[in-house]
C-alpha cells in the first residue's frame, strides 16, 4: 500500500524518476516474497524505460537489484555482469559500497576470490561507514581462512576483536572466526570461538548464526575435522574476467598512498 501510494504520487507529479523507482521497491518486495518471475519482470521494464529515458541513477539501482535476483537463481556470471554495470552508473557512496559487496559474493561465487578479495579490500579501505569497513574485513578474514592464509587470518582477526561492532556483525566474526580457526587445526581455540558465537547469535536472536555456529559445533565433535570438497567451476566468460581486472585495477588506485 506504501509503494502504491508512492508510486501515485509521483506519477501526479510527473515525476518518472520518482515512479521508476517505487516500481523497483515494488520488484524487491516480490524478489523478498520469492516471486522471482514477477519481480524480474518489473526490474526488465524498468531498465527499458530507464535507458529510453536518459535516468543513470534509476537504472543503476535496477541493475543492482536485477543482481541480486540473478545471484538468487543461481546465475552467478550474469550477477556479476549485472553488479558491474551497476557498479559503472552508481555516484552515491553509501549505494557504491552496497553494489560493490554484492559483486565481492558473486566473484566468489563464480570461483574469482582473488576479485573478491579485491573488492572487499577497497571497502575496507575506502567507505565512509565504519560497519561497511568492518564487514569487508569480515570477509577478509573468511577468505584468508578458506584459502589457508593462517598469518593474514590472525591479522584481520586482531584487527576485528578491538572493534566496537554491533551484534550483527559481531556474531558473524565470532562464526567466521571458529570456522577459521577449525581450518588451521586449532580445534580447541575454534570450539571456544564457535559455542561463544552461539551463545552470542542466541542472546541476540540471531538463530541464522546460532544455527550454523551449532551446526558447526556439532561437526566438529563428531570429528577432528569435518572434509571440505573444493567447488568445480565452468569456464568464466571474458566478460567477467574483464570485470575482475577493472576491480584489480580499481584496488591498486584505492590503496596508492596519496
Amino acid at each position: 500500500r506504501a509503494y502504491s501510494q508512492a508510486a501515485y504520487v509521483a506519477d501526479a507529479l510527473g515525476d518518472r524518476k520518482g515512479v521508476l523507482t517505487v516500481q523497483v521497491g515494488i520488484a524487491n518486495t516480490y524478489m523478498a516474497k520469492g516471486n522471482l518471475p514477477q519481480a524480474q519482470t518489473i526490474f526488465d521494464d524498468v531498465l527499458m524505460q530507464a535507458r529510453d529515458q536518459q535516468l543513470p541513477e534509476v537504472e543503476a539501482v535496477a541493475l543492482h537489484s536485477r543482481a541480486v535476483l540473478a545471484q538468487h537463481r543461481g546465475e552467478k556470471t550474469e550477477a556479476v555482469k549485472l553488479a558491474y554495470q551497476a557498479l559503472g552508473l552508481t555516484t552515491r557512496p553509501a549505494a557504491r559500497d552496497a553494489v560493490l559487496e554484492d559483486l565481492a559474493v558473486a566473484f566468489s561465487e563464480t570461483g574469482l576470490r582473488d576479485a573478491a578479495r579485491d573488492s572487499h579490500l577497497i571497502l575496507a579501505a575506502t567507505s565512509q561507514a565504519k560497519w561497511v569497513r568492518w564487514q569487508a574485513t569480515i570477509n577478509l578474514m573468511e577468505l584468508a581462512g578458506q584459502d589457508g592464509r593462517e598469518e593474514a587470518f590472525d591479522c584481520y582477526a586482531d584487527e576485528l576483536r578491538r572493534a566496537p561492532m554491533g551484534a550483527w556483525l559481531k556474531s558473524h566474526f565470532l562464526l567466521f572466526f571458529g570456522e577459521g580457526l577449525e581450518r588451521f587445526g586449532r580445534y580447541e581455540a575454534a570450539r571456544e570461538a564457535l559455542s561463544e558465537a552461539l551463545d552470542y547469535a542466541n542472546a541476540n536472536q540471531l538463530h541464522t548464526v546460532s544455527f550454523k555456529a551449532e551446526s558447526a559445533l556439532v561437526a566438529l565433535k563428531s570429528s577432528s575435522r569435518r572434509p571440505t570438497t573444493a567447488p568445480v567451476f565452468t569456464e568464466v566468460p571474458e566478460e567477467v574476467l574483464a570485470a575482475a581486472h577493472a576491480i584489480s585495477e580499481l584496488r591498486k588506485v584505492a590503496l596508492t598512498p596519496a
